[in-house]
């Protein structure tokens, strides 16, 4: 998918919620073994992956916890 697709897929879907990241040159793919798609990471503010491939209900409490 080329960048222009990916912004307007974004904004008509209306996700803004969280950042996302285009890794064409795969740099992050890397970084953090990522070797299938889809696939979420949570990473904290020092780049450590602190959960991986969780469902909405994960996130909500992990985002609670990470919040307070």
């Amino acid at each position: 998918m080329k960048k222009g697709e990916w912004l307007e897929a974004m904004d008509k879907d209306g996700i803004k919620i969280w950042k996302h990241i285009l890794d064409s040159d795969e740099t992050i793919s890397k970084l953090y073994s990522v070797s299938s798609l889809p696939q979420n990471l949570v990473i904290d503010k020092e780049g450590k992956i602190i959960a991986k491939n969780v469902n909405a209900e994960q996130l909500a409490a992990l985002l609670q916890k990470i919040i307070k």
